[in-house]
């Protein structure tokens, strides 16, 4: 019996490591879809195999030194998430420097599913990399699952006149790390939307501000959500508060 449940296990991990794929962005610099499947592919020259589907479980992988594939790229990746999208992970490396938003009205969605490991990263902007959420006309939403963990060792910014959010429901257990020389920017102005969700939506002080990182508010909806005794964040000793709104 114990043999055979040990070589079930070992079957079950073998399907799982088959079914997510890493794929690297190939759709250079201004894409008119950032799902579009055809933008994602296993190697970064683009000369592997393209994603087989945007709601995968997979690891997705935009890297500074070519966002262009066949034809190498370098430079500001700006596109819109227009509907639904998920993976498993996204990662933003080697001075990735991505500008995310949406054309048409309504609320893209990026559901980070994570990939079932604990001890692994599912949100990760590599320092030297950046990462904007700015739309005139409508809303962008990372959707955390409760238990992934997130680090950000660069630069991340939610700058927009309707809602935008990343968030991990309310009974969270994971984390995002903000890490020294690291910095946040906010300022959402759409009504009742808070960068790091409210008590509604995600769990308290789930997002961590380590010494030596950086809180820029430049005005609109406090990073720290709404609700009785509440707060999305943690600015821990040596984390710094920009108060500019």
């Amino acid at each position: 019996m114990r043999k055979f449940l040990s070589t079930m296990l070992m079957m079950t991990v073998a399907l799982a490591a088959n079914s997510q794929n890493t794929y690297y962005w190939v759709g250079g610099l201004n894409p008119t879809a950032i799902q579009s499947n055809a933008n994602w592919n296993t190697n970064q020259d683009g000369s592997g195999t393209a994603r087989a589907g945007s709601n995968n479980p997979d690891i997705l992988i935009f890297s500074g030194t070519n966002v262009g594939g066949s034809t190498p790229t370098t430079g500001l990746v700006s596109g819109p998430i227009d509907g639904g999208m998920s993976c498993a992970q996204i990662k933003f490396i080697n001075g990735a420097n991505v500008r995310l938003g949406r054309t048409n009205s309504g609320t893209g969605t990026l559901n980070i599913l994570g990939d079932g490991d604990a001890s692994t990263e599912d949100f990760v902007i590599e320092s030297g990399c950046s990462l904007l959420i700015q739309s005139a006309t409508s809303s962008l939403r990372f959707a955390m699952a409760a238990a992934n963990k997130g680090r950000v060792s660069g630069n991340m910014s939610m700058i927009l006149p309707n809602q935008a959010r990343i968030d991990n429901t309310t009974a969270g257990t994971g984390t995002i790390r903000f890490t020294s020389g690291s910095s946040f920017t906010s300022e959402i102005t759409g009504a009742s939307s808070y960068a790091f969700g409210s008590s509604t939506q995600s769990a308290s002080r789930w997002v961590i501000f380590e010494a030596g990182s950086h809180l820029y508010y430049n005005g609109g909806n406090s990073p720290h959500g709404s609700g009785s005794n509440f707060s999305a964040i943690d600015m821990q000793p040596g984390s710094v508060w920009h108060h500019r709104g």
